[in-house]
């Protein structure tokens, strides 16, 4: 999705961060903040989109939710290559992205949609 299309179905943002450039990516990144959510742009089309409030999957899994609750219902996922985070990682099928969901003392703490556009 570009810039135009999540405003359209989004809304204008609280906050519109300054844009930096990432040479990891050879463009400019922008976050956009919402209530609760925030928007990253690479290049004017959005990489991820990360939630810390009041979020539900379709699959009914929350914030706060437990990482076995997250395992039962997804499937024992994939931990990622950082090796000082606590993530799971859940493809998304015929898309470079995936549902990655944050855990701090086994809680959610984070839910994201990813994408690599490499």
């Amino acid at each position: 999705m570009t810039e135009p299309q999540v405003r359209a179905v989004a809304g204008p943002p609280l906050r519109i961060g300054d844009p930096a450039f990432s040479e990891m990516v050879s463009d400019t990144i922008v976050d956009w903040q919402y209530s609760g959510l925030t928007a990253s742009f690479y290049g004017h089309k959005i990489q991820q989109v990360t939630c810390v409030e009041k979020c539900i999957t379709p699959s009914l899994i929350q914030i706060g939710d437990t990482k076995a609750k997250v395992v039962t219902v997804y499937g024992r996922g994939f931990r990622g290559y950082d090796p000082s985070g606590d993530a799971l990682l859940y493809a998304i099928d015929h898309a470079d992205c995936w549902l990655e969901f944050d855990f701090t003392n086994a809680l959610v703490s984070g839910i994201a949609i990813r994408c690599d556009y490499s």
